[in-house]
Order: C-alpha cells, then sequence, then structure tokens
C-alpha cells in the first residue's frame, strides 16, 4: 500500500475518537449561536463534499423543525452581485479548509445585509471565519491524506447538532451512540 492510503488509513481510525471528543461541545457552541435566535429560514452555503454535507443539514433542519433551508447558488452573489430579499435567515457556510472564496462571499453579504452568519471549518483563521459573525471550528486535526476524511464525518456531525442546538425534537444527544475506536480496523 501507498503512502496516501497509509495516511488515509490512519486518518479514517482518528474518525471515532474525533466524533466522540467534539459532539459536546459542537451542541454547546452551536446552542450558544442560536440560543434565542427565531429564524424564518437557514441558508447553506458549501460546495465539494461540504455540500453533501449541507444536503444532510437541510434534511435535519427541514424534517426536525419545520424550517425552510435553501442551499446557496453563489454565483447569484458572485457573479451577479444579486441581493436577494431573504426574511430573518441564519446563513451557515460549511468549508473544510474555510478557503473557498464563494461560499466566504455569500456569508459576507448575508452579515452586511443584516443576517445572523455561521462558519463551519476545521481552519479558524480562514477566510470563511473573517467573513462570518460566529464559527464552528471542528478541530479535527490536520488531514494529509484526502481534505475531506475526519472532518467531512465532522461537518455531519457539526449539521446534526446545530439542528439539534435549534430544537429539533426528535434529534437526541449523540453521546454513547458514536463508533468507538473498534468501530475501525483495518488490521489484515
Amino acid at each position: 500500500m501507498g503512502q496516501l492510503g497509509v495516511l488515509m488509513e490512519r486518518e479514517m481510525a482518528e474518525q471515532p475518537s474525533v466524533l466522540a471528543g467534539n459532539a459536546s461541545r459542537y451542541f454547546s457552541e452551536l446552542k450558544q449561536v442560536v440560543d434565542g435566535g427565531s429564524y424564518d429560514m437557514v441558508l447553506l452555503a458549501a460546495r465539494g463534499s461540504s455540500f453533501h454535507s449541507a444536503l444532510f443539514g437541510r434534511y435535519l433542519i427541514e424534517v426536525g423543525l419545520g424550517l425552510p433551508v435553501v442551499i446557496a447558488a453563489p454565483s447569484v452573489v458572485t457573479k451577479y452581485g444579486t441581493k436577494l430579499k431573504y426574511p430573518k435567515t441564519l446563513a451557515v457556510g460549511i468549508s473544510q479548509s474555510g478557503a473557498a472564496p464563494d461560499v466566504s462571499d455569500v456569508l459576507k453579504t448575508m452579515k452586511d445585509l443584516g443576517h445572523d452568519t455561521l462558519a463551519v471549518t476545521n481552519t479558524p483563521d480562514s477566510r470563511l471565519v473573517q467573513s462570518s459573525d460566529h464559527s464552528l471550528i471542528l478541530e479535527t486535526g490536520a488531514e494529509e491524506s484526502i481534505a475531506a476524511t475526519k472532518t467531512y464525518s465532522a461537518s455531519l456531525l457539526a449539521m446534526h447538532e446545530l439542528a439539534r442546538a435549534m430544537g429539533a425534537p426528535t434529534l437526541e444527544d449523540p453521546a454513547g451512540r458514536l463508533p468507538d475506536s473498534n468501530w475501525v480496523n483495518f488490521t489484515r
């Protein structure tokens, strides 16, 4: 197996401890962001694997809260400069690296329009964080194999915890339900 495969196996094996170690923090930090916020809608901006996290979040929020969710089309802002008239919105940008310029631009525009904004990323000093009112730093550690191993699963957990923090009644605390270190076993 090549070096990339070895790195990927190691990073996949780290996922259970990363998720278990961050779940309660994600919830408490997200609860502080949304506590007292009464939103008419949620806007999610993402691309690549983060886009799939956004789709997961959309289902959790729409099914769990009955709150409409829009997946942003960044070119509406970045290319056409349109200032859409959203109702009271929580805008969430998801980018593992935090470097996605179009996602950052969507959050900056929403912030400038007076909406609450949240960056979900693994990079604390990123452009995405700088464009947002609030941030949830995933704290998965560096990824050397593929840019979205631990950060992808952590983004999924972040979306779960966001919906739960917003009050989705059917979502349970994942503590004790997350996989443990025995879940991933690459021994041959």
